[in-house]
């Protein structure tokens, strides 16, 4: 085997190994899951494998989810299927550390099939670039397969493989609801092409129609359109509803801090080409268009955080590579300063990275941990008729009581959109309860809600004390630590 294959090679086993090893360590700094729709997405897949395809979502009574009910996450759901023979918390530490590694290998693979150089180091400079970063790529969810799909895109794309993203769009579209990402690609090479002499208008017609029969050829069709026009029209851009952080901006003060790498090897980028006054490559524009859309994206909304740092990190690589090629690193080091910047960029690579995993572990401490749910939420299962509804004083315990219990309905969760807009008066109710601000809860929860049990977390102290001051509410059936739960 020549030497350069073999040295290839192993820069591909490095590269696994450095990923694997940091994503291992940070699924397994505590017994839980990272981000609590993980342990819904874990279940749920679960009951698809035992059950089939369900037509109905009955488990979240009382939202949009139990009318015409459209899995926009059909194909992660399938491929995290083989994650569920076993017990689900490690099934889903696993899962999030191999399509998480898998990320990072595609973008060393576009570095490497490209010929860019510094390709081990770039790619050591994106795992050392963000801690939510990190944080996401390792959850149970569909971000880290979703960042897979826009990479295996642009290597498509960037190897003029136009065609490819027909069937490419049209997997995005059954894996998950955010499968316009895919669109906003092909539209930025369309828009780069514009300044070559080579216009790739076609580009946009494989991707519109792959991304169309993709929603027509469709398990929940015609489902599921209905339910991706609300999504777009109503829960992702109104604001009418306290929704999870991952929904809002970060605050000024931590928007570069949670990415500070690529902020600023894309500043430096645009200043070094700014400066000289050079053209970008054909590539490289397409790579600031689409990284500009994301950061765009990113300043928005937080969760766009697993997208915009490696694709401003790919403008960068692309953009200096022809100026890097250049650098004679024996030369280099011959000189003082040569040896001084040498050993700074290192020591602050080196000193982000530390920065990023300290990080990464003050995310973990704050997670919520299985405990706290798992020994109320079977002995609901236990002590309730199948579909007795569970009233919640959190929109956010579904994902939690789902995991260890699909015996019982549920009045609300995943989004508290769900319930706003299955009932706008209903969900306005629900506030006014789980904040203590009524004087007959009770009444209200079995007569609005038709639940028969109540679910609280101990700390939830304004809905707990306020719901002991009704002279309908009876003993705890079941009270530990963490939880409570009353029958009515």
């Amino acid at each position: 085997m020549p030497t350069k294959t073999r040295t290839s090679y192993l820069e591909y086993v490095l590269i696994s190994f450095i990923a694997a090893s940091v994503l291992t360590w940070l699924v397994t700094l505590v017994p839980g899951l990272m981000g609590v729709d993980s342990y819904f997405h874990m279940r749920y897949s679960q009951t698809l494998w035992q059950q089939g395809i369900p037509d109905t979502f009955p488990h979240l009574v009382h939202t949009i989810y139990s009318q015409n009910f459209a899995d926009d996450h059909f194909l992660f759901h399938i491929i995290q299927i083989p994650f569920t023979f076993g017990n689900l918390i490690t099934g889903a530490k696993v899962y999030g550390v191999v399509f998480g590694t898998l990320a990072i290998l595609i973008f060393f693979f576009i570095l490497k099939r490209h010929h860019i150089r510094f390709a081990p180091i770039w790619t050591l400079i994106l795992l050392s670039s963000s801690a939510p970063f990190l944080f996401r790529i390792g959850m149970a969810r569909a971000h880290s397969l979703s960042l897979c799909t826009l990479l295996i895109a642009t290597a498509l794309v960037l190897s003029n493989k136009d065609r490819y993203l027909l069937p490419l769009s049209f997997f995005f579209v059954w894996l998950y609801g955010g499968f316009p990402l895919i669109a906003g690609l092909a539209s930025s090479v369309f828009v780069a092409s514009l300044l070559t002499q080579k216009k790739r208008p076609h580009i946009l017609l494989y991707c519109g129609l792959g991304i169309v029969l993709g929603l027509l050829i469709h398990p929940y069709f015609p489902h599921n359109i209905a339910f991706l026009y609300k999504s777009y029209t109503q829960i992702e851009f109104a604001d009418v509803v306290t929704a999870g952080n991952e929904d809002y901006p970060y605050a000024s003060s931590t928007v570069v801090r949670n990415a500070f790498l690529p902020w600023a090897f894309m500043l430096i980028t645009a200043a070094f080409y700014f400066l000289r006054s050079d053209k970008l490559s054909p590539h490289a524009t397409f790579l600031f268009i689409f990284s500009t859309i994301l950061l765009c994206m990113y300043m928005n909304v937080r969760r766009f955080v697993e997208y915009w740092p490696v694709f401003a990190l790919l403008f960068s690589a692309f953009a200096l590579n022809p100026y890097l090629t250049t650098i004679d690193i024996a030369k280099t080091w011959a000189t003082y300063r040569g040896k001084l910047a040498i050993v700074l960029t290192a020591v602050t690579i080196g000193l982000c990275g530390a920065d990023t995993l300290n990080h990464v572990a003050d995310y973990r401490t704050s997670d919520r941990l299985p405990i706290s749910y798992e020994a109320a939420a079977k002995f609901l299962q236990n002590a309730s008729e199948k579909d007795a509804i569970v009233f919640t004083s959190n929109w956010d315990d579904f994902p939690l009581l789902y995991h260890y219990n699909t015996h019982n309905r549920y009045i609300v969760g995943l989004d508290p959109h769900y319930l706003y807009y299955y009932d706008k008066n209903l969900y306005a109710l629900w506030l006014r309860i789980i904040k203590g601000n009524i004087s007959d809860p009770v009444a209200q929860i079995k007569g609005n809600f038709q639940a028969q049990f109540i679910f609280s977390l101990k700390k939830h102290d304004d809905f707990l004390d306020n719901l002991k001051q009704d002279p309908l509410l009876g003993l705890p059936v079941y009270e530990d630590e963490y939880a409570v739960v009353y029958k009515l």
